[in-house]
Order: structure tokens, then C-alpha cells, then sequence
């Protein structure tokens, strides 16, 4: 609450209000006698003070105060029948409200006893705020005279007067409208965790915890707290506010910091607000300890604090500003955000001031700007959230052609290595077997010598073609695929088949390079471990892509435990280089099957 200035009148005895003529709802400062004293006065004491003539207060709100104040009001029931009204002091955070009964002879008697240092349960009626029902019979008139006292503290009171029905009626849409609010704030809530859990970002987690003080401090403030959480439990509706407030100020400066990144942009504003948050995180603490000292100097203790925050909160504004060059919609949300919140307690405070009446606003503004930042921040932590993952998606498309390179990079040299083995079994180790030959015919004529060195030959001649590019011997996938074919069935005895369907006329060279390297590649594992038969290689086209399928007869193998050896992988690799997929599918006993696709190439050389 904010103190705004007193209005001084000369002492005037007001009007009785006659229920006859007033409407469902009614202010009633405006009609009654007020007074501020300093002294804890007899309710006696204080109607004489009233009724003397003297300066007197009103339109009453109120800071920090040291004061007791004491109202008056005279209240005829002029209609014909039995009146029940509901007097209201729309401020649920009263530590003790006395309500009396003034009868016409000047007697007292204590209608209610009530406040916040009292159970929940001993209030008149089971309301947020301090209700007191008055029943008033035809024709009668009561001065009730209401004690209120919240000293060492902050204090305003509007007090109301309402028909019964009107008041229901009033509660019942306060409570539905305040489900809605957070009801609302619950799914912001949810929001903001499963964003914390999936993307491990401290922003999130900073957020859901602002969310959640924000809106238990609202919860509090507005008496709902005190009514359903701990209606059992004394003084510590008071504590827990003050507390609520230093962690709402803590939430919002961490979650400021991180959704700002003050740390990289203004970090000398990021360690001086640091400083800022470990002082109040002392006073809090101290709080918790040393209770009484707090709440006995809480008149300047509170005032620090206050200017603690208000320091913080500049910083804050001067961070963001500093790093508008770097983030203009970062910070254009921020400011809408908390703007939009700083609204509704503007226009809270006006009417405080006397500006316009509370009663006059339609709906409470703190809780729309409450709504309008919650809101604007949502769709400011969504854009994080994309901004985040168009991160990731340029650092994935980044490893993807860094990998893409090493598979080029290790295909070209792994041919590289191959040509130049190649080239030293054709050049050197052939001619060298040669020379060999050539020596033991004209020294001594051994035939079973002579025909082991041709297979030697042979076999070198033979590994000197398959290891040499595919381009040194002919041009096309179907002429390279059938040679292969046929020198392997010609080796090995195996039957192989290939079929092609649909095929382009012509292909890019490097593809048709590396689907000739994994066909080979895909033959010299079964010869190897397969003990097949039959062999069937299937090129065609589906849905824009180019399919490669290679099927055995052979003994098969466990996917799960031998699909990592050397010649799978090169195949795998070269696959991946075309931006291609491998699909192995195989059991023991029922052969192998293996498919590749790789996205529809563009021709340029005769298949």
C-alpha cells in the first residue's frame, strides 16, 4: 500500500444512511467519522473522541503506520421489513478488527473479535475478507463503531456495505474470476516445467519458479491462503508474505538476468544485482532467525529492503536497455512485459490516491497486468524456444556437412590408398613375380612351381583390378556391376543375379563409383562368410529414390552381435556419402538381405 496525504475536515457529524435509498453496494468512508490515534484506546475512549469536535480524517490509505484507527458509522433500516446487510473492510491482511455495537444510551458492546492473529475459523463469516453481518429490524437504527489495527505495517481499508444478496452474488463471481486467473497461471506453470525438463535450460526453471511466487503471493495477498492452506495456524499469514515478497524479487531478478543474458552482455550490472540478492537472502535469513527484532524494527528494516529491491529493479531496466542493440525483441518483450504489470499497479495506486474510486474499476488491475505479463512472457519464452532450436537445427546442419566431408574425405582416401596398392601389385609385385618365373625356367624347369607362381600371378592381377578405381576399366554401373558379377561367379561358383528396372540412362560419376564399391564390397562378404549359392542384386526406382537390394541364400547371421565388421561399415559409409540409408535384415540359418536407398541422383553419366 502506498501513503498517500490525508484530507483534513472540520468536525462534521455525518448523515445516517438509510438503507432505503442506498444502492446493493456501498463506500462508506465518505459517511462515516475517522479517526488515527497513536494510543490503544477503550472503545468508550474512542466514540468520545469521535463525537467531540476535532479534526478528523478521511479517505484513508495508509503506508507504514504506528496508528489505530477507529470508525463510525450510523446505519437506519427504513424499509418495512427485517434488513440483513454485510459490512466489508476489503483488506484481508488486518491483524485485529473489533467490531462494536453503540446503542442509543451510549453502552458498547463487542459485536466481533477477528483478525489475523485469530484462527481463520473465528471470523463472522467464511470469507477472504473481513465480512460482518449486521441484521437491522423495521425501523431500527445502529452506530457500529470498527476498530482496526495493523500498526508497524502497512494499511488501507476500504470498508463496504452491502445487501446480502448483492454480496453473495459478488463473491461468487470473485471466486469463479480468480479459478479462471489461476487456473490459467497452473497451465503457465506446466508450461514452463516441461520446457525446464526437456531443454535443461536454467531460464525455464527461473520462469516456472517466478510463475509459481508470483502466484502464491497473489493467492496470499488476496486471503485466499490464509482460508484454504493454513486456516489453523497463527501469525504466519504476516511472516509469509514479507517472505513471499524477497523471493518474488530474487525469481524475478534471476529469471531477468537469464532472459536478458546480462552475463554476457552487461556482466558488471549481472554481479552488482548478484550483490543485490545475497544482501536480501541475508536480511531474509535473519528474518527467519531473529523473528522479533525484525517485526519490532521492522519500521526502518523494511524501508532497506524496499530500496534494496527498487535499486535492483533499476539495474534491471538499465541492463535491458544497454543490450538493446543486441536483442531488440528480447528486450521489446521484456518491457511489455513487466510494462504491462507495472500498469496494473499504477492505476491500483491511483485509485488509491483518490484519482477515482476502487469500486469504480471493473476488474482488479494488478491481476490483469498480473495476466498480461504471464501472457507476453509465454510467448517471449516460446520465442527463446525456437530461437534455441534454430540453433540446434544450424549446429546439426553444420555436423551434418562437417561429417559429410570426413565421408568424403576418408572415401577419397581410402580409393587413394587403393590405387596406389593397386598400382604397386600391377607394377611391382607382378613384374617381380615375373622376373621370378622367368629365373626358375632357366635355371630349372618345375612345373607344379611354375603353376603355383601363375595362380600367384592370377590372384595378384585379379586383387590389382578390384582395387583400382572403376573408371580405369570401363564406364557405366550396369557394364561395371556385370563384369563384377561375372568374374566373381566365374571365381567362386556362386550364381548371382542382377536385375535392373527403371533406371536412368545416366548417373553423376562419384554415385555410380560408390554403388559399384558397395556391390563389391557386398560380394566379397558372402565369398566370404556367407557359404551361399545364389546371390540376387536388384537396382530400381521407388518415390524418388534410387534402391540397391543384395540377397543371399547363405547361412545368414545375429544383426545384434556381428553387423559392425569392416566390410559392413565401408559399405554403410559409402551409403552416407550419397545421403543414402542401410537397412540389414538377417537371421541364422535364412540368409541376408541388405537394401540401400539413396535419394534420386542427378544423371550425367550412362548407366
Amino acid at each position: 500500500c502506498f501513503l498517500i496525504g490525508l484530507e483534513a475536515l472540520a468536525f462534521e457529524l455525518p448523515d445516517t444512511l438509510k438503507l432505503n435509498s442506498l444502492p446493493e453496494k456501498f463506500s462508506i468512508i465518505e459517511s462515516s467519522l475517522l479517526i488515527a490515534t497513536e494510543e490503544n484506546l477503550t472503545p468508550e475512549e474512542a466514540w468520545q473522541q469521535l463525537k467531540t469536535p476535532h479534526t478528523i480524517q478521511k479517505k484513508v490509505t495508509v503506508g507504514f503506520t504506528s496508528n489505530v484507527f477507529w470508525l463510525a458509522i450510523t446505519i437506519q433500516n427504513d424499509k418495512s421489513i427485517v434488513h440483513n446487510c454485510i459490512l466489508e473492510i476489503d483488506n484481508p491482511q488486518i491483524d485485529w478488527l473489533y467490531v462494536y455495537d453503540v446503542e442509543q444510551n451510549n453502552a458498547i458492546t463487542q459485536l466481533t473479535e477477528t483478525g489475523d492473529k485469530y484462527l481463520f475459523a473465528q471470523r463472522p463469516l467464511l470469507h477472504r475478507n473481513f465480512a460482518i453481518p449486521i441484521t437491522l429490524a423495521v425501523k431500527e437504527t445502529k452506530t457500529i463503531l470498527v476498530k482496526i489495527d495493523k500498526r508497524n505495517s502497512s494499511l488501507t481499508f476500504p470498508v463496504y456495505l452491502w445487501s446480502e444478496k448483492a454480496f453473495h452474488e459478488k463473491s461468487y463471481s470473485e471466486n469463479l474470476s480468480f479459478g479462471i486467473f489461476f487456473g490459467t497461471i497452473i497451465l503457465c506453470l506446466g508450461y514452463a516445467l516441461m520446457a525446464f525438463i526437456f531443454l535443461r535450460k536454467a531460464l525455464y526453471g527461473w520462469y516456472f519458479m517466478l510463475v509459481f511466487t508470483s502466484a502464491t503471493y497473489l493467492f496470499t495477498a488476496l486471503g485466499y491462503s490464509f482460508q484454504y492452506i493454513y486456516p489453523n495456524v497463527l501469525d504466519f499469514n504476516s511472516y509469509f508474505r514479507v517472505y513471499l515478497i524477497a523471493s518474488l524479487f530474487l525469481f524475478i531478478a534471476k529469471f531477468s538476468q537469464n532472459f536478458l543474458n546480462l552475463p554476457k552482455y552487461q556482466p558488471i550490472i549481472h554481479k552488482i544485482i548478484n550483490a543485490i540478492i545475497i544482501a536480501l537472502g541475508f536480511l531474509a535469513l535473519c528474518g527467519a532467525v531473529a523473528i522479533e527484532f525484525m517485526t519490532r524494527n521492522g519500521i526502518w528494516i523494511i524501508p532497506i529492503i524496499n530500496s534494496l529491491m527498487l535499486l535492483g529493479g533499476l539495474l534491471l531496466i538499465y541492463g535491458a536497455i544497454r543490450s538493446f542493440s543486441h536483442q531488440r525483441t528480447t528486450v521489446v518483450i521484456y518491457f511489455m512485459a513487466w510494462g504491462s504489470l507495472f500498469a496494473g499497479y499504477l492505476i491500483m495506486t491511483a485509485s488509491e490516491f483518490g484519482v477515482f474510486p476502487v469500486e469504480d474499476l471493473p476488474v482488479n488491475p494488478v491481476l490483469v497486468g498480473s495476466s498480461l505479463e504471464i501472457f507476453i512472457f509465454s510467448i517471449g519464452l516460446t520465442y527463446q524456444i525456437r530461437k534455441i532450436y534454430n540453433e540446434r537445427n544450424l549446429l546439426s546442419l553444420s555436423m551434418a556437412r562437417q561429417q559429410k566431408e570426413l565421408l568424403k574425405a576418408y572415401v577419397e582416401g581410402t580409393e587413394k590408398e587403393r590405387e596406389r596398392i593397386a598400382r604397386e601389385l600391377h607394377d611391382d609385385i607382378g613384374s617381380r613375380l615375373g622376373s621370378l618365373k622367368r629365373f626358375i625356367d632357366s635355371k630349372q624347369r618345375n612345373v607344379e612351381l611354375e603353376n603355383q607362381i601363375d595362380i600367384i600371378c592370377r590372384d595378384v592381377r585379379t586383387m590389382s583390378h578390384q582395387l583400382a578405381p572403376p573408371s580405369m576399366q570401363v564406364s557405366g554401373l550396369r557394364q561395371l556391376v556385370q563384369q563384377l558379377t561375372e568374374e566373381t561367379s566365374k571365381q567362386t561358383g556362386i550364381n548371382i543375379e542382377a536385375q535392373y528396372y527403371d533406371l536412368p540412362d545416366t548417373m553423376h560419376g562419384e554415385t555410380v563409383h560408390h554403388l559399384f564399391r558397395i556391390v563389391q564390397e557386398g560380394l566379397n562378404n558372402i565369398v566370404k562368410h556367407a557359404q551361399a549359392s545364389e546371390v540376387d542384386l536388384q537396382f530400381f526406382v521407388h518415390e524418388n529414390e534410387l534402391v540397391l537390394t543384395i540377397e543371399d541364400n547363405g547361412r545368414g547371421f545375429d544383426t545384434s552381435k556381428n553387423a559392425s565388421g569392416i566390410g559392413l561399415q565401408n559399405m554403410k559409409v559409402r551409403t552416407e556419402s550419397l545421403n543414402g540409408h542401410l537397412d540389414i535384415s538377417s537371421q541364422p540359418g535364412n540368409g541376408t538381405h541388405i537394401m540401400i536407398r539413396i535419394p534420386m541422383p542427378n544423371t550425367s553419366v550412362p548407366m
